[in-house]
Formats: C-alpha cells, sequence, structure tokens
C-alpha cells in the first residue's frame, strides 16, 4: 500500500513540476496553472460552503412554511 501512495505522491509532484516548466518558459500562465492544480482546502472549503448553503435555505423554507397556513395558526 505504501507503494502506492509514494507513486501517487510522485505522479502529482511531477505534475507540478511541469507546470513549473510551462510558466517558466512563458508557454502557460500562473493563473492558468492555478486553475489546472487541485487544491484540498478549496476543495474543503468549497464543500463546507454549500453545506451551508443548503442548510440556509432549508431553514429559510421552513419559516415559509408556516406562512402559508390558515389564519386561526397566527393568534396574537
Amino acid at each position: 500500500m505504501d507503494f502506492y501512495m509514494k507513486q501517487n505522491a510522485r505522479s502529482g509532484k511531477l505534475r507540478v513540476l511541469e507546470l513549473r516548466r510551462g510558466i517558466i518558459a512563458g508557454t502557460m500562465s500562473v493563473d492558468s496553472a492555478r486553475a489546472v492544480v487541485p487544491r484540498p482546502d478549496l476543495s474543503i472549503r468549497g464543500i463546507k460552503e454549500r453545506q451551508l448553503r443548503q442548510r440556509l435555505r432549508g431553514e429559510n423554507t421552513e419559516g415559509m412554511a408556516g406562512e402559508d397556513g390558515d389564519a386561526s395558526v397566527h393568534v396574537t
């Protein structure tokens, strides 16, 4: 199992080195290289933001459900 983990890490490092060479040679911009390389911290942040949006959307729809009911529900 360690063998395959090392192989994955090595291929990832080689990919980054290829991108650096492209940037140095001028064939690739820094922004396009950043778009190609996956960043785990950004993917985790994206997942958390998506979950937060879903939670907020769920709370908003629950709050609106009571407003659609009868007038007898809203007693003051």
